[in-house]
C-alpha cells in the first residue's frame, strides 16, 4: 500500500521498495561538567524518522509518464507534514517529502523514482481511532507499543464547578475549583488560627473538667501521622468514667461571627477474633476449580503478560475481581489474573463448621499413609466440606491448609460446646472519644464536635455537634444492633453440649476509620455546622450537613478559646488511634463584601473537550484555558490497560477516543 494525503499513488505507480530504519535515532543529551570525568545523563529523546520509497510510473507512452510525473509533483508539493500509508497494516505516519529524489529511465515510457520523506514525529499510528464510552471511569486498552494522546470529551447532565481528570501516574487537569460543600455566597473572612498541630507549644494545659463526665487526666504529645503531625493522648490517666488529656489554644482576640474547622482521626485498627461456634450451618461460596493440567496467573490482564506462577489442577481459586473474562486472585502469595477460558470452571463450595473430638492428624489425601501437613488439637473448631469424604475420611480446612481427617474424630458443631473465660478480643469492645469545644471568655461552652465510640460490644463510631448543651447535628440512621450473645463450648470425645457466654460484636454505623473534619459557623447568631468525611485518597465519601438556625436557646457569647480533649472510659480498652490534626478559625468580617466563592462552570448540557495532543480545552468547542488549574499537568495513554477516572459535582458521561501509536 501506497498512500499521500489520502490519494492512493499505487493507481500510478508501482512500488519496488520502502527503506527504513527500524528505530529512530536516539538523542542523549548529557551534562558534561567541567572538573569532573564522564558525563550525567539528562534526558533522551527519538529524532525524526526518515522514510526512502522507490517505485516506478505505471505508462504506456512518453506523455503518459510526463502527464503522471505531473500529477505526482502535484500530490507531492504541500507545506505541512501529510498522511503517508506504506504498509497494509495501514498504520500512518505524519509526512513531508524532503526534496531528495532521483529520476531513472528504465525504458520507453518508463520511469524509476526514488524519493525521501520526513516524518518529524518518529511514530506511526493507526488510521481507525479507538473509541471508549463510561461516566466517571473511563477503562481503555492501548494495544500500541509507545504512549498516545487523546481527546476526552465530557458531556454534564446538570450544573458543576469543577471536572477533573485523572491519569494513573498522578498527572491530572483540573477545569473549575472544588466546592465547598453550600453554594451560597460567603462574606469575606480573615483566618486568625492555622494551627498544623505539630507541636504543642502553643496550647496550654487544662485541670479539672472540660465537661459533664469529662475528667482531665493525663497527658497530650504531638506525633508523626504518617502523611502528617498531628496530636494525640500519650497517657489517659485515671478514672471511673469518661476521662483523659486536654489542652486549650487560646485566640489572640474575641471573637462574635466565626467559622471554625476541626480535622481528626478516630480508628480502631483491630480485627474480630471469635468463631461462631456451635453452628453446622451451610455456607456456599462461588469458587474458580482448575480444570487444565495448568493454568497461568499473570501479572496483568494481558496474555502476553509476566506469568507469576503456574497453578495446577484441581486448585480452588476465589475471585477477588471479575473483568472481561479475566478474575483476579491470589495463590502462593502471588496476587495476579487468570483468563477464565484457558482452564477454570465456576464451582459452587458447600461448607460447613466442626469440631474435634480429640487430636487428629491433617492429611494430604485420605490415607493414613499421605504426608502429614500439621496435627489438629481436640476441640479446634475446623470447616468440613460435606460432599467430599475418600473412604474413612473427610476434607478439611485447618489454618490455611486444606487436607483429609479421619471422620471418626469430628462432630457436628451443633453438638459442641467449649467452656472458657477468656474474653473475645475484638477492636469492637474498644471506646474512645475525641471532642473539641469552642468556649467564651468566662469558660461557657458555645459549642462542642465530638466523635465518639461509647459501645463495648460494637465498632460504633459516631459524630455528634452541640450548640451550647443543645444537640444540633447527629447522624439520624445511626443505631446500634441488638447484641446477640456467642457460643462458647465445653465437651468430652462424644458428646458436646451448647452455652451462651461472651456477647456477639461487630461494626456498625458508617463513621467508623474517621478521617475528615467537622465545620461550625455563627453569623448573626445563625449556626450551622457539617461534618465530611474523606477516603484515603481525600476524595468526599460521606457529609452530613445541618440546617442554618437560629434559636434564642443558643449561646451569644464571644469565642475566646478552644479546648481538645481525648477520652478513655473507666478502665475499658480504648480504641488504637485518636487524633487531631489541624484548626482552622476564621473571624467573619460584618462590613466585607459579598464574594461568590462557588462559581458554576458548567450547566446542563456544556460539553468539556481536553485535547492532550494539543494541550488545549474547549468548552462547546471555544478553546476555554482560562477555567484550567494551574497545577493542571497534560498527559498521554501508556500501552496496555488503563483507567482514566473523571470527577465532578455533576452527574456526567464521557468518552475517549484516540489513535494508537507504534515507535518503529
Amino acid at each position: 500500500m501506497f498512500k499521500f494525503n489520502d490519494i492512493d499513488l499505487e493507481m500510478f505507480v508501482k512500488v519496488i521498495s520502502i527503506d527504513t530504519t527500524l528505530m529512530s535515532e536516539r538523542v542523549n543529551n548529557f551534562l558534561d561538567p567541567p572538573s569532573e570525568n564522564g558525563r550525567y545523563y539528562q534526558n533522551s529523546k527519538y529524532d525524526y524518522k526518515e522514510i526512502t520509497i522507490t517505485f516506478d510510473i505505471k505508462a504506456d507512452t512518453e506523455e503518459d509518464c510526463k502527464d503522471i510525473i505531473d500529477t505526482l509533483s502535484s500530490i507531492f508539493d504541500v507545506s505541512e507534514e501529510k498522511k503517508l500509508v506504506i504498509d497494509d497494516n495501514e498504520r500512518v505516519y505524519l509526512a513531508i517529502p524532503d526534496g531528495k529524489f532521483s529520476k531513472e529511465k528504465i525504458t520507453k515510457g518508463m520511469r524509476r523514482i526514488k524519493m525521501s520523506f520526513i516524518c518529524p514525529i518518529p511514530f506511526s499510528h493507526n488510521i481507525n481511532a479507538k473509541l471508549f464510552n463510561g461516566q466517571k471511569t473511563l477503562s481503555v486498552v492501548n494495544e500500541g507499543n509507545t504512549s498516545t494522546p487523546a481527546i476526552v470529551e465530557v458531556d454534564f447532565n446538570g450544573e458543576a464547578t469543577y471536572c477533573q481528570i485523572d491519569g494513573q501516574n498522578g498527572k491530572a487537569i483540573l477545569v473549575g475549583e472544588y466546592p465547598r460543600l453550600t453554594n451560597e455566597k460567603k462574606e469575606k473572612s480573615s483566618t486568625i488560627v492555622d494551627e498544623p498541630c505539630e507541636t504543642t507549644e502553643k496550647f496550654v494545659s487544662v485541670t479539672g473538667e472540660v465537661d459533664a463526665k469529662r475528667s482531665i487526666s493525663g497527658t497530650i504529645q504531638p506525633n508523626d501521622g504518617g502523611s502528617s503531625w498531628c496530636i494525640q493522648a500519650a497517657d489517659y490517666g485515671s478514672g471511673d468514667d469518661w476521662h483523659g488529656p486536654a489542652l486549650r489554644y487560646n485566640l489572640s482576640e474575641n471573637v462574635t461571627n466565626f467559622e471554625c474547622s476541626m480535622y481528626f482521626y478516630h480508628d480502631s485498627t483491630g480485627k474480630l477474633e471469635y468463631n461462631e461456634f456451635g453452628s453446622t450451618s451451610l455456607t456456599e461460596k462461588t469458587k474458580y476449580k482448575v480444570t487444565s493440567t495448568t493454568v497461568k496467573l499473570k501479572e496483568k490482564r494481558l496474555s502476553s503478560s509476566k506469568t507469576l506462577i503456574s497453578i495446577k489442577k484441581g486448585v480452588y481459586l476465589t475471585a477477588d475481581e471479575i473483568v472481561n473474562g479475566w478474575i483476579k486472585t491470589t495463590y502462593s502469595s502471588q496476587t495476579g489474573w487468570i483468563k477464565i477460558s484457558t482452564g477454570l470452571k465456576k464451582v459452587t463450595v458447600t461448607t460447613a463448621n466442626y469440631y474435634t473430638k480429640q487430636s487428629v492428624s491433617l492429611r494430604a489425601t485420605g490415607s493414613k499413609k499421605s504426608k502429614l501437613l500439621a496435627t489438629i488439637p481436640k476441640g479446634t473448631c475446623i470447616v468440613v466440606y460435606p460432599k467430599s469424604k475418600e473412604g474413612k475420611y473427610t476434607k478439611v480446612t485447618y489454618k490455611g491448609q486444606t487436607g483429609y481427617v479421619y471422620t471418626d474424630y469430628i462432630i457436628e458443631g451443633d453438638k459442641v460446646q467449649i467452656e472458657t473465660d477468656k474474653e473475645v478480643d475484638t477492636a469492637e469492645d474498644k471506646m474512645g472519644i475525641v471532642e473539641c469545644y469552642g468556649l467564651d471568655q468566662k469558660g461557657n461552652k458555645l459549642f462542642k464536635v465530638m466523635l465518639c465510640d461509647e459501645n463495648e460490644y460494637f465498632e460504633a463510631t459516631y459524630p455528634l455537634v452541640q450548640v451550647g448543651n443543645v444537640e444540633f447535628l447527629k447522624d439520624a440512621e445511626f443505631s446500634i444492633p441488638k447484641i446477640d450473645p456467642i457460643i462458647t463450648t465445653t465437651g468430652s470425645d462424644d458428646s458436646l453440649t451448647v452455652t451462651k457466654k461472651t456477647p456477639r460484636s461487630g461494626k456498625t454505623g458508617n463513621w467508623n476509620e474517621f478521617k475528615g473534619h467537622f465545620t461550625i459557623r455563627r453569623e448573626n447568631n445563625e449556626w450551622y455546622a457539617e461534618v465530611v468525611k474523606y477516603n484515603e485518597a481525600g476524595e468526599i465519601i460521606k457529609t452530613l450537613p445541618s440546617e442554618r438556625m437560629k434559636s434564642d436557646k443558643f449561646p451569644l457569647g464571644d469565642l475566646n478559646h478552644l479546648v481538645i480533649f481525648f477520652g478513655k472510659y473507666a478502665d475499658k480498652k480504648v480504641v488504637d488511634t485518636m487524633t487531631f490534626n489541624r484548626l482552622v478559625v476564621e473571624k467573619l468580617n460584618e462590613d466585607g463584601e459579598d464574594e461568590e466563592f462557588n462559581t458554576t462552570i458548567f450547566k446542563q448540557g456544556d460539553t468539556l473537550k481536553v485535547d492532550f495532543a494539543n494541550n488545549e480545552v474547549y468548552l462547546n468547542n471555544v478553546k476555554n484555558m482560562e477555567h484550567v488549574d494551574i497545577g493542571s499537568n497534560f498527559f498521554e495513554i501508556p500501552p496496555g490497560e488503563y483507567n482514566l477516572k473523571i470527577s465532578s459535582d455533576a452527574d456526567i458521561t464521557s468518552s475517549i477516543i484516540f489513535n494508537e501509536r507504534w515507535l518503529d
